[in-house]
């Protein structure tokens, strides 16, 4: 079936099976994939026992990308915050200026990348991902000499356009921070962790904390299917917002390696945030390297890996410049 005809927004209701991984499923799943998994108890603890159509609560992003949006990719990068004078007018790496083979953001900004939060049962990654693209864009440009930590529960809650708990494409919502913006997370901490969401307030939680909205720069929005351009972008203004498949051996990955499909039906579609890439050596294979909103118990203290085109992953990269 093609993108585009299939709705723009789906619900997180699809259910590939009636309950959640026993203790004989994840047996099953421990002995077919090639890559550390989480202590069962820790997996339960994280995700409880709950039935796939809440586990696609985890998720909650709409992969599905229109034809129009499809079309306004582009591989424009108006300037550039890692080095100086590297940004030709068309957009491109001046010659002599090469992208490295691999690049971690966190080994130039530490400040700006604390532990990754967790999202809950509410399918916010939409929110979890486009926020800290910005917030750490922000802290990039600024030499990692501030970093204003965004709220995710301003944009659940606020943007009308988006399904609360139930998703949102990443579309919508960089649309959203670009238009309206979010506050910070002191004035709005998130608190959807059990579906529950609180009406648009235009005041902060945190009375002590003004209530000012950080946008993105109207306009800015790129995206891209390239990866050349994609590590140009990243390389160039900091972290991007991306989707990936899901399936029941992700939600159990505990590990330093690379996150790779072995068993398990789909679970749904999930926006993530790309920080860096690196090479898996005994293969020569590329990766993504990524930060998830699972909290720190899962994957590498919420972080991971998965190798370059795998899962769609980097089938639509997107983000926004900070309006500062």
């Amino acid at each position: 079936m093609r993108l585009h005809q299939i709705l723009l927004i789906i619900s997180l209701g699809l259910c590939f099976s009636n309950c959640f991984i026993s203790r004989e499923r994840y047996e099953e799943i421990k002995a077919n994939v090639d890559f550390e998994v989480m202590e069962y108890d820790i997996f339960l603890n994280l995700f409880g026992n709950k039935k796939y159509e809440d586990v696609f609560k985890y998720n909650g992003a709409n992969h599905l990308i229109s034809e129009q949006d499809k079309e306004k990719i582009t591989t424009q990068n108006p300037e550039l915050y890692l080095e100086s004078n590297t940004i030709s007018t068309s957009g491109k790496l001046r010659s002599g200026i090469s992208i490295p083979d691999q690049f971690d953001w966190r080994d130039y900004y530490p400040q700006c990348f604390y532990p990754p939060r967790n999202q809950g049962e509410c399918g916010s990654c939409y929110s979890f991902s486009a926020t800290f693209s910005l917030e750490s864009r922000m802290c990039i440009k600024g030499r990692g000499q501030y970093l204003y930590k965004l709220s995710q529960q301003d944009v659940v809650s606020c943007d009308y356009k988006n399904k609360k708990c139930f998703g949102d494409t990443i579309v919508n919502t960089y649309e959203y921070i670009e238009n309206y913006g979010t506050c910070s997370y002191d004035c709005k901490p998130y608190v959807s962790f059990d579906m529950s969401v609180p009406s648009c307030q235009y005041s902060c939680v945190n009375k002590s904390e003004p209530f000012i909205r950080y946008r993105a720069l109207k306009g800015s929005f790129w995206a891209s299917n390239s990866i050349n351009d994609i590590k140009e972008n990243l390389y160039s203004y900091g972290p991007l917002s991306t989707f990936m498949e899901t399936y029941e051996d992700m939600h159990l990955f505990k590990s330093t390696g690379v996150y790779q499909h072995r068993i398990g039906k789909q679970t749904d579609y999930h926006a993530i945030v790309i920080i860096g890439w690196g090479v898996d050596k005994v293969n020569n294979k590329e990766f993504w390297i990524l930060r998830n909103s699972w909290g720190t118990d899962w994957g590498d203290n919420g972080y991971f890996r998965v190798y370059f085109n795998d899962l769609q992953i980097n089938d639509y990269v997107c983000g926004s410049l900070p309006m500062i």
